[in-house]
């Protein structure tokens, strides 16, 4: 199973970008805390991620440099020739699955009109109790 779940706050805003094929991509970092070593100076590991789609579009819009994001994604490591040395070389990131905003506030100039997908678009009726011979059973 591949499967790395991080928390940590964003070190740049996210940089987007699209596929040839016209899917929105989104690139960042993430600084995850680690603790603290022998000495008890704070540690922290930074970690590349890239995130496709929808997720990456969500991301996009709604994360800059500072946010605080948990993630849930799959290893993965690219590995090419250099075209003008030869040498190997690879890279290691996590491919966003999923996501929560913790604690941040949205981007500046975000639209304040957003709602998810699946939030009503108005508010459901309250339940009357002298409404309850309506009820079907």
């Amino acid at each position: 199973m591949n499967s790395c779940n991080f928390t940590g706050r964003l070190t740049n805003d996210p940089d987007p970008k699209f596929t040839g094929g016209g899917t929105e991509v989104s690139n960042f970092c993430v600084a995850v805390d680690m603790g603290k070593d022998k000495q008890g100076e704070k540690q922290t590991e930074f970690v590349n991620m890239t995130a496709y789609g929808k997720v990456a579009e969500t991301i996009n819009k709604w994360m800059s440099k500072g946010s605080e994001i948990a993630v849930t994604g799959k290893f993965r490591t690219d590995r090419w020739e250099d075209k003008e040395s030869g040498s190997k070389r690879s890279k290691c990131y996590i491919v966003v699955d999923y996501f929560n905003f913790i604690g941040s506030k949205p981007k500046t100039g975000s639209n304040e009109n957003y709602k998810p997908p699946g939030t009503p678009q108005s508010p459901a009726k309250e339940y009357d109790e002298d409404d309850s011979q309506a009820i079907p059973f």
